[in-house]
């Protein structure tokens, strides 16, 4: 697979990654596929404790049973940073539970609003504090997509953001990330699931997805328009999908959920360097609708 810099951290990193953002339910085979991820070279794992507490102890035991911990970049959510205290408590958190000396990388939730806080200072300072501690080695920020102001901040090293051939909305923090040197993680390259292919009418939902889709037609629309592009340079409509969110310049890696060795194998496959072609990429901004 394909290697890249992320960002000014200096540190070259394999371009595929992992989001852990699986349920119970799918626990065992989600670690049994991250621990042949990591195997095969991938060495970026974006994990959030909030989606499921169990996740970190999961990750945290493949990178020691793996012997990666000087390797991994295991990617920690700790949500907004509201408050200096409230960061402070979700990093010790997670260092429990995950039983690493130190977190690779800690990412706050960003909003433009919170630049102008009057507590952002105090929670910048908390910040460096934890480095100084040696409880956090890098911060970085998962930015709403109108609030790239955040990426200015000197701290800030990595940049988290969902991107998809079918949500683009990003340009702005993907040109900040850039100027300034931050390393860009890509997720929901496959928006859900929706990108991999599998959705029919008949696909009924059990998690969250049952409200966020609750009227599939739509969304299988626009499905249906890609579907016969596939074919072209890549095996399927997923592969399709990530080779375009590998096709970003600004990305350093590519993180989307997988739970299952095919979908590891599609991955690894989209993740070999080779570009889609300007002719095919015409014809999929043409079918979602983005020509200029």
């Amino acid at each position: 697979m394909e290697s890249r810099r992320l960002g000014r951290t200096q540190l070259n990193v394999c371009a595929a990654g992992v989001h852990a953002s699986w349920r119970e339910r799918d626990v065992d085979d989600a670690r049994k596929t991250l621990t042949a991820a990591m195997e095969r070279g991938v060495d970026v794992v974006i994990v959030d404790p909030a989606f499921e507490r169990a996740l970190e102890k999961i990750v945290g035991e493949v990178v020691r049973d793996l012997r990666l911990r000087d390797k991994a970049q295991i990617v920690t959510r700790v949500g907004a940073p509201e408050h200096p205290r409230a960061v402070q408590a979700r990093v010790e958190e997670s260092l429990r539970a995950t039983k690493l000396e130190v977190l690779p990388f800690a990412v706050v939730e960003w909003d433009d609003r919170t630049f102008y806080e009057k507590l952002w200072p105090e929670t910048r300072a908390a910040l460096e504090r934890l480095v100084r501690e040696g409880k956090v080695l890098r911060w970085g920020i998962a930015p709403r997509p109108d609030s790239a102001m955040g990426t200015s901040e000197a701290i800030f090293e990595l940049v988290v953001l969902p991107y998809s051939v079918l949500a683009r909305g990003a340009e702005a923090i993907f040109a900040s990330a850039k100027r300034h040197d931050a390393g860009v993680v890509i997720t929901q390259p496959l928006e859900h699931g929706l990108l991999g292919g599998a959705w029919n009418r008949d696909t009924v939902f059990k998690d969250w997805r049952r409200e966020t889709y609750k009227e599939l037609a739509p969304h299988l629309a626009k499905i249906e328009k890609l579907r016969p592009l596939a074919t072209r340079e890549t095996d399927d409509l997923a592969e399709l999908a990530l080779r375009f969110a590998f096709g970003r310049e600004e990305a350093s890696v590519v993180a989307p959920s997988i739970r299952t060795r095919d979908q590891l194998e599609t991955l690894v496959r989209a993740a070999d360097g080779r570009r889609l072609s300007e002719s095919l990429l015409q014809r999929v901004d043409e079918e979602t609708g983005v020509v200029s």
